[in-house]
This record gives structure tokens, sequence and C-alpha cells, in this order.
């Protein structure tokens, strides 16, 4: 609630106005906040799924693009085991009792095969 009085009577405003100020937030808000603390910031068109990097460029947070902070990248699986030619077979053994032979790493974003790797 917000009273402002005026101290003149011949302004021509009302003595006393009484006016309930509801603060909304700006749609981009939270996002701009982790901006100004050095976040990066990603943008797309509003309703895809395509996100841009702004780079070093500072946002324009129009209302017709949707933003969000960038996504730490997640990181790579690393896996290991312990491969095992046998008469007719191949054995895979992760039991860590064995010295492992064989190093496997997976995208950490897409969970492809990234290498596979002699130990």
């Amino acid at each position: 609630m917000c009273t402002i009085k005026c101290s003149q009577d011949s302004c021509g405003c009302k003595p006393e106005v009484n006016e309930t100020h509801i603060k909304t937030p700006h749609k981009h808000a939270a996002v701009i906040k982790a901006w100004a603390d050095g976040a990066k910031i990603e943008w797309s068109y509003k309703g895809q799924n395509y996100w841009r990097d702004c780079g070093g460029l500072q946002p324009c947070w129009s209302s017709e693009n949707d933003y969000r902070v960038k996504p730490e990248p997640k990181p790579d699986c690393r896996v290991t085991l312990r491969v095992v030619k046998g008469e007719g077979s191949t054995a895979f053994l992760g039991n860590p009792d064995f010295d492992h032979n064989i190093a496997i790493v997976f995208d950490g974003e897409s969970g492809e095969l990234k290498s596979v790797e002699k130990i």
C-alpha cells in the first residue's frame, strides 16, 4: 500500500491518494539475475527447443524469446573391465578383483560410445 500526500493544496492533485502497487517480476527475472552473477545464458525462439549460446553478448531479454542458464555439460562415463578370449567364447569381466584391460568411454550428453582403449 502506497500513500502519496500532497504538500500544496493549489497543485490540483488530491490531498491524499491510496494506491495498491503489486510488483510483477520481469518475465526473465531469474535468468537476468543469474546472468548478472556471471552465468552463461542461452536463448531460443519461443516454443522451440533449439538453444543458442548468447556468447559474450548481452542478451536482449526479448519477450519473443525464451532464455535459460546454460546447463553444465554432463561428464563422460568411463567403464573399465577385463576382456578374456576363451575357447569359442569371450568373457567380459567387470569384477574389481581382476586386472582390467579395456576402458570404454561414453559421451555424457548423448550416451554414445566415444572410445575404447586397451589399458
